[in-house]
């Protein structure tokens, strides 16, 4: 993901579903490959240009369990950003925690989960989540992008609470 932010382009559909864990030393997680697929609603990108075209769709699709709440208030293209991305990666990693249960799973109805969300009703702690990845999830969904964490910062704090786990 920092090699995406680098390059200014957006994901738009971080998801457990589209990300793929390659296990080669089950003593040694460091040396597994970790790939992410599905850039179907990849933003940003210097390698697309916009048509205007009067046969283009103006449908949106959105992943609205998934979505910061900037896109679900606005899906314009300036709401969507590395911030944007790092707030589905908080659901991401919610859902990792939660044994890959959908995120609020007991709505059956999008138009609820978008408006929960929009109220700031957040996804509880997974038992299985520590305090520390915790706090770290909490940060990614800041209802103000500009507070949430870059991907380079996620990963420093990330990387600290392994090495603490390792040590204990």
């Amino acid at each position: 993901m920092i090699c995406l932010a680098d390059n200014d382009i957006v994901h738009g559909d971080l998801a457990c579903r589209n990300v793929l864990v390659f296990q080669y030393d089950a003593t040694d997680p460091n040396k597994n490959l970790v790939k992410l697929t599905d850039f179907g609603l990849t933003r940003g990108s210097k390698l697309y240009s916009i048509v205007d075209s009067s046969s283009m769709s103006t449908m949106t699709i959105i992943p609205i369990r998934y979505a910061a709440v900037e896109i679900l208030r606005d899906s314009n293209k300036s709401n969507y950003s590395e911030k944007s991305d790092v707030y589905s990666m908080g659901v991401l990693m919610w859902e990792a925690c939660a044994y890959g249960e959908l995120p609020y799973s007991l709505s059956h109805d999008d138009n609820d989960v978008r408006r929960r969300k929009l109220n700031n009703e957040r996804l509880q702690q997974p038992t299985s989540c520590s305090h520390e990845l915790w706090k770290i999830v909490n940060d990614c969904w800041y209802p103000d992008p500009k507070d949430r964490p870059a991907f380079k910062n996620l990963k420093t704090s990330l990387l600290t609470i392994q090495s603490q786990s390792a040590c204990t």
